[in-house]
C-alpha cells in the first residue's frame, strides 16, 4: 500500500514538474526564436562573405601571413556553416495546448 502511494506521490510530483515547464517554454519561445533568427542572420550568404572578408584583412593587418590567413579565415567559414547544420539537426519544438491534447485524445 505504501508502495503505492510513493508512486501517486512521484506521479503528482511528475505532472507538477511538467506543468511548470509547459508554462515556462512557451514564455521563453520569443527569445528562442530571435536567437535562432540572429544566428541564420550571421550566416546569411553576404553577412558571412563580409565578415570573412574582414576576418582574413584583419589576420593579414595584424602580420599574419596571408597563407595562414586564408587558411584561417577557411576555418572560421566552417565553424560558422558548421553551426548552421547543428541547427537545422535540433528537433522542431511543438508546444501543444492543453485543448490540443484532449482534442487528439477524444
Amino acid at each position: 500500500m505504501a508502495e503505492n502511494e510513493e508512486k501517486k506521490s512521484e506521479a503528482e510530483e511528475l505532472r507538477e514538474v511538467l506543468g511548470v515547464i509547459k508554462d515556462f517554454i512557451p514564455e521563453i519561445m520569443p527569445q528562442i526564436k530571435e536567437l535562432i533568427d540572429m544566428v541564420m542572420d550571421a550566416l546569411s550568404g553576404e553577412k558571412l562573405g563580409k565578415d570573412a572578408a574582414s576576418f582574413y584583412k584583419s589576420l593579414v593587418e595584424a602580420g599574419i601571413d596571408e597563407k595562414t590567413a586564408a587558411d584561417l579565415t577557411k576555418q572560421f567559414i566552417e565553424g560558422k556553416l558548421s553551426l548552421l547544420s547543428s541547427i537545422k539537426s535540433l528537433p522542431a519544438i511543438r508546444i501543444e495546448k492543453d485543448e490540443d491534447v484532449e482534442k487528439r485524445e477524444n
